[in-house]
């Protein structure tokens, strides 16, 4: 039946195709929004457990001072050999320890 030029069928496929739009930008602006919050969240502790390391340790002390701190601590750390190192001829090891994590589509 139409009435006053326009179908109801029609109508509410118009109304029902609004609904869903507004529905899936709504999912988007939430997903988007928590997603930007659990970023902060990381970064606050990322720069949290930074700056504990940094007041911690200091330049100037021990391999051995560094790597009690870290094993007191509970702390799991790593060596590796020449880590940002141009010249690899001086075979110097570096502690590395994990301060944060990012998911994979946020590290540059």
């Amino acid at each position: 039946m139409v009435v006053c030029g326009y179908d109801s069928a029609e109508m509410k496929y118009w109304r029902l195709s609004l609904v869903v739009v507004v529905i899936i930008f709504v999912v988007i602006g939430i997903y988007r929004v928590r997603k930007k919050r659990a970023q902060q969240e990381r970064e606050v502790a990322y720069q949290t457990a930074l700056r504990s390391y940094s007041e911690a340790l200091k330049p100037g002390m021990t391999r051995k001072e560094v790597e009690d701190y870290l094993r007191v601590r509970n702390m799991l750390f790593s060596q590796m050999c020449c880590v940002h190192r141009k010249d690899i001829s001086r075979s110097v090891r570096d502690d590395l320890t994990k301060i944060g994590r990012a998911s994979c589509r946020e590290r540059v």
